[in-house]
């Protein structure tokens, strides 16, 4: 949920020059000379003008969950922006989706990184997941959620996951 393929169609329409439904669907800087605010970026190849922050790798360009403090408002949204907002019910459509169709649960890969500039405790993204989680598991009661967080009292405690597929980091 934190971030797709540069190749998915998502992707694809948020790069194009011309605004549209799903320009704010990642998170871009507002023009291709702007850095990442302290995230990693990449930028000069798509047509949009400006640099797309990424999650990890460069394939992976972040979804818009919006970010806890605004340092760049030229582009930073806050997490109850209408884009951020929409990405978080674009995410739930494509889990029911999925629910739906007999999957017992999701893995989530990089599960702490929804909520750009959270605070040390996580707790916007965790507050996230757990009203994602809590509207999931209310239509799916028996589905399970896996993340990929590193912190298991962050990811079981605060932010309502079965289990953690633990990261040994510092």
């Amino acid at each position: 949920p934190g971030h797709t393929s540069e190749q998915h169609p998502w992707f694809l329409e948020s790069a194009k020059e011309e605004r549209n439904e799903m320009s704010d669907r990642y998170i871009w800087t507002s023009n291709a000379f702007c850095g990442g605010d302290g995230m990693p970026f990449i930028g000069g190849e798509q047509p949009r003008d400006g640099t797309y922050i990424i999650n990890f790798f460069k394939c992976q360009p972040a979804l818009n969950y919006g970010y806890r403090e605004i340092h760049e408002p030229n582009w930073q949204q806050p997490i109850d922006s209408p884009a951020a907002l929409g990405t978080r019910e674009a995410m739930k459509d494509v889990m029911r989706f999925w629910l739906s169709h007999g999957c017992d649960g999701f893995r989530v890969d990089m599960a702490n990184s929804l909520i750009k500039g959270d605070d040390d405790d996580k707790s916007y993204t965790c507050a996230l997941w757990k009203e994602l989680l809590g509207e999931l598991r209310a239509e799916f009661p028996e589905s399970a959620y896996v993340a990929e967080w590193g912190w298991p009292r962050q990811a079981l405690c605060s932010a309502d996951f079965d289990m953690d597929f633990y990261l040994d980091h510092p």
